[in-house]
């Protein structure tokens, strides 16, 4: 398998199981965080902004399939009127 990650990204953790293939990767002077999951890149990412996904990411782990949709906002975040 090829993980195309963006020129001056190195690996720096590595997950292949049953759930799929994760890939974060780092660059050094830019500091910030590049993720592929399972075909598909996120990044890149500031530090701030992957603890940011973490805990959203936690938030809908604990719903365990009952979603809550929130119409109060659209998909980029903004809050509608």
């Amino acid at each position: 398998m090829t993980i195309d990650i963006p020129e001056g990204y190195k690996p720096i953790a590595v997950r292949d199981d049953r759930l799929g293939t994760c890939v974060i990767s780092f660059h050094i002077t830019e500091k910030k965080f590049f993720i592929y999951v399972n075909g598909k890149n996120v990044g890149p990412l500031e530090l701030r902004d992957l603890s940011s996904l973490k805990e959203n990411v936690n938030d809908v782990l604990s719903m365990k399939g009952q979603y809550m949709f929130i119409d109060d906002y659209d998909i980029y975040g903004e809050q509608r009127e």
